[in-house]
């Protein structure tokens, strides 16, 4: 009996040891601002935290082709290759806001051809789950 007892309490022990803490990233959707853009005219998102170094997720409800610059929240732009094109979809953007320090970040929008204007609509988080193609690829 006590020996069963103490090898109960040494696999207890040897598991408690091995217990690893997961921590999900920070990809719950929100929604795009609902505003009037064109070329010229843009449109910001909150701030919202970022967990890690994945890539930002984006999905452009719009009907029309997006300029999206990544931001810290201090305005830097942490966009590879300085910014994305994101056409109709799901997509993701790389950034280095993680990278750098910065713990949110936001995004600063506009339309992707300076004839084109109209209402902003979709979604987007810091981080991201998905497998999606890159709107920036390296």
């Amino acid at each position: 009996m006590k020996k069963r007892f103490l090898s109960a309490l040494c696999v207890c022990l040897c598991l408690m040891g091995t217990t690893v803490t997961a921590f999900a990233n920070n990809h719950q959707d929100s929604t795009l601002p609902t505003k009037f853009i064109s070329y010229t005219t843009w449109a910001d998102t909150a701030n919202r935290s970022k967990t890690d170094d994945s890539s930002v997720y984006i999905k452009n409800t719009s009907g029309m082709d997006l300029w999206v610059v990544v931001r810290s929240s201090s305005g830097v732009n942490c966009t590879y290759n300085e910014h994305a094109i994101v056409g109709k979809g799901s997509w993701l953007m790389h950034n280095t806001v993680y990278e750098k320090g910065y713990k949110s970040c936001n995004l600063h929008i506009s339309t992707a051809k300076t004839s084109v204007s109209g209402k902003l609509s979709g979604a987007w988080s810091p981080d991201s789950a998905g497998p999606y193609d890159y709107a920036n690829p390296f």
